[in-house]
């Protein structure tokens, strides 16, 4: 419609994409059409421009290979949203989106919203949306969502008898509270793993620990006495990471807290009685550019 309330255009599509019925005066002065991606006209193609590559309505198919299609290895590269455009979307043609109303694995992208009725579905889709908002919580975000590995979430009872798990072998994070205090710190040991930081260590405790905290101070308003009393312990474990949420990275008191994490802190005896050793320390943390609390 134009400036002077004229019908220029309406454009209906068939369920892929395909342009059934270009109504008004000037069809064709929006190129921008289905998904909002331009419909090019040149050499008859009508093909929709995603970014990382093209799609063709008309065989509802990429014209090339998903450059993440390892991330999917029982889905076509050339399949458009899994063949169900309903249910999904894709952003940019690098990544999809699975609306899953039955908790099953499901990928992230920010902005989009869940519309379907599985609460645990809704719940890690809030969370990730509330995360990637954040100015600290959407680094570790954006990393997961553009990684090569395909990390998912499901409802479940950890090995270790805790609220959250993180699998290294399966990249599956097990999550039998859905709080935030449990998300957050389970994530974090997905971006440790992606950056690549492994191993049953007190260093990658603690670190999400403290990423957990900052994150439920950022987004649920924590008070800064709250944020450490959730996550601390006794002595000068729980002295040293009030030390860290308070004034920031220093050496001294990120190696206190690691030190001193399987006898000090609430859960330590539990992760020791799993193997748990205190680890390497590095001298560039990830933790340390989360931290002080603001």
């Amino acid at each position: 419609m134009n400036e002077n309330g004229t019908l220029e255009q309406v454009t209906h599509y068939y369920p892929f994409g395909g342009v059934y019925g270009d109504a008004g005066s000037t069809p064709d002065c929006q190129d921008r059409k289905y998904n909002g991606k331009e419909y090019d006209h040149i050499h008859g193609l009508d093909w929709y421009d995603y970014g990382a590559r093209s799609y063709d309505p008309a065989l509802a198919t990429w014209t090339s290979v998903d450059p993440l299609a390892e991330k999917y290895p029982n889905i076509s590269p050339y399949a458009y949203c899994v063949d169900n455009p309903v249910n999904a979307i894709d952003v940019d043609g690098d990544s999809i989106t699975i609306l899953d109303e039955a908790g099953n694995p499901f990928l992230y992208e920010p902005t989009l919203t869940y519309s379907g009725q599985n609460e645990f579905v809704k719940t890690i889709f809030g969370y990730f949306d509330n995360l990637s908002k954040d100015e600290r919580g959407t680094v570790v975000v954006n990393r997961l969502v553009k990684s090569k590995n395909n990390y998912s979430f499901r409802l479940g009872s950890p090995v270790k008898n805790t609220a959250g798990e993180f699998d290294e072998k399966t990249l599956t994070t097990t999550l039998s509270d859905t709080n935030t205090l449990t998300f957050a710190e389970e994530l974090f040991h997905t971006f440790q793993h992606d950056n690549g930081e492994t191993g049953k260590t007190a260093v990658r405790e603690v670190e999400a620990k403290l990423f957990s905290a900052v994150m439920n101070y950022d987004i649920c308003g924590w008070n800064i006495i709250g944020a450490s009393n959730k996550i601390a312990g006794i002595g000068i474990y729980a002295e040293s990471m009030e030390d860290l949420l308070y004034n920031g990275y220093s050496q001294k008191s990120y190696s206190t807290a690691v030190q001193n994490f399987l006898t000090e802190s609430l859960g330590g005896p539990t992760y020791k009685n799993f193997g748990y050793s205190t680890g390497v320390l590095s001298q560039h943390p990830l933790i340390k550019n989360f931290i002080p609390i603001k």
